[in-house]
């Protein structure tokens, strides 16, 4: 990969500032979801209907499951952080290729793009 192979580091900066956005959101989801956990664990041991029950188990468990995936996502965006600062965001990790920026912006955690065949 030749040097010149990397976003500006104004680009940078704007791909840095979309991320932090980005986290956020996902940090003002997780508090949702925390918020509305607790509510449902709340109702359960007033909830004696046992089809009312069921939704509320269904109901923490898809809970739980979005929290996992916020802070998935989340762990990830600080990873993609790392990248920015080390200038090898945008810069397929197994090609060496600049990935298109249009992909970056709408997929902040992409390292990769698929090799065309030839």
């Amino acid at each position: 990969m030749c040097s010149s192979e990397r976003y500006s580091d104004e680009e940078l900066e704007i791909f840095k500032s979309l991320i932090f956005k980005k986290m956020e959101e996902e940090n003002k989801n997780i508090s949702c979801f925390v918020e509305t956990l607790e509510s449902c664990k709340a109702e359960l041991p007033e909830c004696f209907n046992p089809v009312d029950r069921s939704s509320l188990f269904t109901n923490i468990d898809f809970l739980n499951t979005q929290i996992e995936r916020s802070k998935k996502l989340i762990s990830n965006l600080e990873i993609a952080l790392v990248r920015v600062e080390n200038k090898t965001f945008g810069i397929c990790q197994k090609t060496g290729r600049l990935i298109p920026r249009e992909r970056m912006s709408s997929c902040l955690v992409t390292s990769c793009v698929r090799s065309e065949k030839k």
